[in-house]
């Protein structure tokens, strides 16, 4: 119950996106309530396994990458003032106690035989699809927080995280473990089918061309170079044409998809 209960509360404040952020020093440090919660379970796991996740030869590009990034920090040190290396540091910081995740999430995972992260998944998508739809259907103008920094986005899908290239891969990551993983956690098609259609429309009302090549390039591939389905392919960029037709233009250049 316990693992349950954290998976559940870590993807709920993942799912509040911006709604979650907390800032100091006039929002020049940023962090959210996920984090914490994260970073103390990290923690947890760092004293239950010690380095015995990090023993596996396959996490030995992590070492090298945190020589790597430590060594560029402290090569240009001396090239800031004090506030910008800490603000620096922290981001530093952040990014290695994500990367340290991967190894001791995964090996938690596989040594309790636990599918709380799964159901924890599944509440995420859940939520994301919820905060999209209302964001889209009654808050599809940022223009009134452009002054806060926001890109005006204007009737583009960015759900909570305020920013399109972001929801862009959170939609995208999403779509691409509903089509490849989600037959085997959701065991209704009818809704798997929904959630797969509804999310490929939300990564295209991103209007996020780089969203539009990388998925395009992965679905092609995994459809002509490594299965062979060129029937599938077909149907994958008919279903494409037809949304491209479908979906509404918004006015000006965050909907012109040729410049």
């Amino acid at each position: 119950m316990g693992v349950f209960m954290f998976f559940l509360v870590l993807f709920f404040l993942f799912s509040l996106g911006h709604l979650a952020r907390v800032s100091f020093f006039d929002q020049e440090i940023n962090t959210y309530l996920y984090e914490i919660v994260y970073f103390g379970w990290l923690v947890w796991l760092g004293l239950k396994y010690k380095l015995q996740p990090l023993k596996n030869k396959q996490w030995k590009w992590l070492l090298y990458f945190t020589v790597t990034l430590l060594g560029t920090y402290l090569f240009f040190l001396y090239s800031f003032s004090p506030f910008q290396n800490l603000v620096a540091s922290l981001y530093v910081i952040r990014l290695l106690l994500y990367l340290l995740g991967i190894p001791y999430v995964l090996h938690h995972v596989k040594k309790e035989k636990s599918k709380q992260l799964i159901k924890g998944y599944i509440l995420f998508i859940g939520l994301t699809l919820l905060f999209s739809l209302v964001q889209y259907g009654l808050y599809p103008n940022l223009r009134n927080l452009q002054y806060l920094g926001w890109d005006p986005h204007l009737y583009r899908a960015f759900g909570v995280v305020f920013d399109v290239s972001i929801a862009s891969a959170i939609y995208g990551l999403i779509l691409l473990a509903l089509i490849f993983t989600g037959r085997a956690i959701i065991k209704q098609p009818a809704l798997w089918i929904v959630l797969t259609v509804i999310y490929a429309l939300f990564g295209f009302l991103t209007y996020a061309r780089g969203l539009y090549v990388s998925m395009a390039i992965t679905l092609l591939y995994y459809l002509l170079v490594k299965n062979k389905q060129l029937k599938s392919a077909l149907y994958l960029l008919l279903f494409v044409g037809v949304l491209l037709l479908i979906i509404p233009k918004p006015f000006g250049e965050g909907g012109n998809l040729l410049n």
